[in-house]
């Protein structure tokens, strides 16, 4: 029996793994941007991470702007659905210890005929993965629109 589980675990953590390098690939140049910004200076703990889909790329480092002088910050990845961003929490929401976490992701979830319970579902899972290791985080869900796409 210990052996079928070994066995078991060994090709979950198989294909999850393939699975996560697909996703990582599709955002290698958001995730290269991100990490390369962070090279030079990672934003300070506390601040306000936008996190989703295009909505907030297309607003991009105009956002720290607009909302100057909070200290806000742009991880979000044109695309995602709100799998990829679950998938994205660990590595870019959990350890930059947000205060506050402004969430924009759905449209692209709906317009690949997931469902709105799926939808929603995702966004609670992805709240219950940061408040593992961030229970104090608050979060902001921006509401999903039409995209004329």
């Amino acid at each position: 029996m210990t052996r079928h589980l070994l066995l078991s675990l060994i090709a979950t953590v198989c294909l999850s793994s393939a699975l996560v390098g697909a996703d990582e690939s599709k955002y290698a140049k958001d995730f290269a941007r991100f990490d390369a910004a962070d090279a030079k200076a990672k934003p300070a703990e506390g601040g306000i991470e936008l996190i989703g889909s295009s909505t907030f790329t297309k607003w991009g480092g105009n956002a720290a702007k607009a909302l100057a002088p909070l200290p806000v910050f742009n991880r979000a990845f044109g695309g995602s659905v709100t799998a990829d961003v679950l998938a994205a929490a660990p590595q870019y929401v959990i350890p930059y210890k947000p205060r506050v976490v402004v969430y924009y992701c759905g449209d692209n979830d709906i317009g690949a005929k997931k469902t709105p319970e799926a939808t929603a579902k995702g966004f609670a899972d992805f709240v219950a993965l940061v408040h593992k290791d961030l229970p104090q985080v608050r979060f902001v869900y921006l509401s999903i629109k039409p995209s004329p796409s």
